[in-house]
């Protein structure tokens, strides 16, 4: 029990100074996303991806944290962008019909991009951190154990 009045400290501070820090990543995986965009735009994704789910967390922490929830908009639009780029730049061209059929199509990731909605991913992440549930025999049986 000493043990954890000697740690609240620690972990109070420590809440404290997450939410700036998620800020700061989210901040600085936006400037390599600016810097990657000319080189590779898959990289640029991955880099706002990140930032988007650091900011994601900052939210959490403090839901009234004005900074994490501009750089999240930011993030949103300009990830939605160059999702939209992406999939223009790996779509086949309707002009050029001398394409080889055995030729192989967007990669997995590409198709990914496409679909993908953030809302369930979010939604996903959400889930899994949440607290699990202590099993009860009593209330809900699992008759793989019988």
């Amino acid at each position: 029990m000493d043990t954890t009045l000697g740690l609240q400290p620690k972990i109070d501070a420590l809440e404290k100074s997450l939410p700036d820090l998620l800020n700061a990543l989210g901040e600085r995986e936006q400037q390599q996303a600016a810097q990657s965009e000319s080189e590779s735009t898959e990289k640029a994704v991955a880099h706002l991806e990140r930032a988007a789910s650091a900011y994601q967390l900052a939210q959490e922490i403090t839901p009234s944290n004005q900074k994490a929830q501009q750089g999240a908009e930011q993030v949103k639009g300009k990830l939605a962008q160059l999702r939209a780029l992406l999939a223009s730049q790996n779509a086949p061209k309707a002009e050029s019909p001398s394409q080889p059929k055995d030729q192989p199509g967007p990669g997995f990731e590409q198709m990914l991009a496409k679909v993908k909605s953030d809302d369930k991913q979010r939604q996903y992440e959400q889930s899994r951190r949440n607290q699990t549930q202590k099993y009860t025999p009593e209330q809900n049986r699992l008759f793989k154990t019988w």
